[in-house]
């Protein structure tokens, strides 16, 4: 007896979350840069982390091991200077501005024209394609020092191809949705379930089921 079935079989694509706190004893990933926390500035630790601490340069980076995908990323800012005429001390609109570079976007930023001194601040990007596995963020400054206090970045890996084939074991490996049509059973009581399986394309396959596995041989 002949049916048409539909198998589907998907290995689940784990995301991964990073959260960096920068400028803290975790803070990790970076290249160049300082740090700058209540040890510099009391008052920093009336804020929750990650706003109580920053890394801060005229240039520095992060290159961050995520899963080979995309990842949506979100920058914490915090102007740590209070609101006043000196540049040297305070902060005001054009005081601190900086480039914030990804795989495939470029981000002036101003975190005083944003959101003003002394409070929390959430940028969040376009998604950033990691296809080699790094989330590699840059900041450049243009006018002061650029600064950051956290990233955050939920990455989500490319799902796995569907069809991958074992040349030694002749075994087809897959994952998503595949659709069989014209299936009959071989398999005997008491032997793993063995069916001669025809694909759209008119190739004949064995497909398997036994302890809970499913190969599919052709």
């Amino acid at each position: 007896m002949k049916y048409t079935i539909f198998l589907a079989l998907a290995l689940p694509a784990f995301s991964q979350v990073v959260s960096i706190d920068a400028g803290s004893p975790s803070d990790h990933g970076y290249t160049g840069g300082a740090v700058y926390g209540v040890a510099q500035q009391a008052d920093l630790g009336r804020q929750v982390a990650p706003f109580n601490s920053l890394r801060f340069g005229s240039s520095f980076s992060y290159d961050i091991v995520v899963p080979a995908g995309v990842c949506n990323v979100g920058l914490q800012f915090y102007e740590n200077r209070a609101a006043g005429p000196n540049p040297a001390t305070q902060s005001a609109v054009g005081t601190r501005v900086f480039i914030v570079t990804t795989a495939t976007t470029r981000t002036s930023v101003d975190i005083f024209a944003s959101t003003g001194a002394q409070t929390p601040w959430t940028l969040s990007l376009p998604p950033v394609p990691t296809p080699d596995g790094h989330l590699r963020i840059g900041f450049l400054a243009t006018h002061g020092n650029a600064s950051v206090s956290g990233i955050q970045a939920d990455c989500t890996p490319t799902p796995a191809p569907p069809l991958s084939y074992d040349a030694a074991t002749g075994v087809w490996t897959f994952t998503g949705k595949l659709h069989i049509t014209d299936w009959l059973e071989t398999g005997a009581p008491g032997t793993p379930t063995v069916f001669t399986v025809t694909d759209s394309a008119g190739k004949q396959c064995q497909l398997t089921f036994d302890a809970g596995k499913v190969l599919l041989k052709c």
